[in-house]
């Protein structure tokens, strides 16, 4: 092996174990700041998380279609996946809708975006239905074939229907769309009650840009 050849394999080696260490030393720093902390308990942290299909395309009330990436913007982001058929997703809209407000209050630039996935009904319909459920603040728009293929990917089947995944599936992105954690099925506080009415999820979601600042 001549000397150039040894060299650059001696710098891809050195490359892919910075690559590992700094995400080695990233998920330990995420441990510390933000696992800890009580609102981070129904979120599961995933050993080795895919990357999320940001590139996937979602269409917006006006009829407009585009990639996820550019609809859920910067900042930290609750992205739920739901369904207007879904009994306990429409329940807990006019909760999630309720942190939102707090966290505009707040000018906490985390935000929690709504995706309508795997169900028929019009948007409009579902978005009518929001307005008129105290849940106007959440911004909804609905999963177009190749978002819904992707994140039946990401999530896994229901154990109910495999053509679709569990609703409501969520996954918590920091500000560059990495996955923090995902969940699925209603989420309760560290105190049993509701998830999204309770204090301690009020400050973790309100504080979480600062947080992930720290890690």
């Amino acid at each position: 092996m001549d000397a150039t050849r040894r060299t650059t394999l001696a710098g891809l080696g050195s490359t892919a174990l910075i690559g590992a260490g700094t995400r080695d030393a990233r998920a330990a720093t995420l441990s510390r700041t933000i696992k800890r902390h009580p609102a981070f308990q129904p979120w599961k942290v995933m050993f080795d998380p895919e990357p999320v299909p940001l590139d996937t395309k979602v269409t917006l009330v006006d009829g407009q279609s585009v990639p996820l990436r550019q609809w859920i913007g910067k900042g930290p982001t609750v992205l739920v996946l739901w369904a207007h058929w879904c009994a306990p997703c429409r329940a807990e809209k006019p909760a999630q809708a309720g942190l939102q407000r707090r966290l505009t209050y707040m000018r906490s630039s985390t935000k929690i975006k709504c995706v309508q996935s795997f169900d028929a009904t019009p948007l409009a319909t579902a978005r009518a239905t929001l307005d008129s459920s105290n849940a106007k603040e959440l911004e909804t728009a609905r999963a177009t074939p190749e978002f819904e293929k992707a994140f039946l990917s990401f999530f896994g089947p229901s154990v109910n229907d495999a053509r679709r995944v569990p609703l409501p599936s969520l996954v918590l992105l920091d500000s560059q769309g990495l996955e923090i954690g995902r969940a699925k099925g209603t989420l309760q506080s560290h105190s049993g009650q509701s998830y999204w009415g309770d204090a301690i999820t009020q400050q973790f979601m309100g504080t979480l840009d600062r947080l992930l600042a720290e890690a």
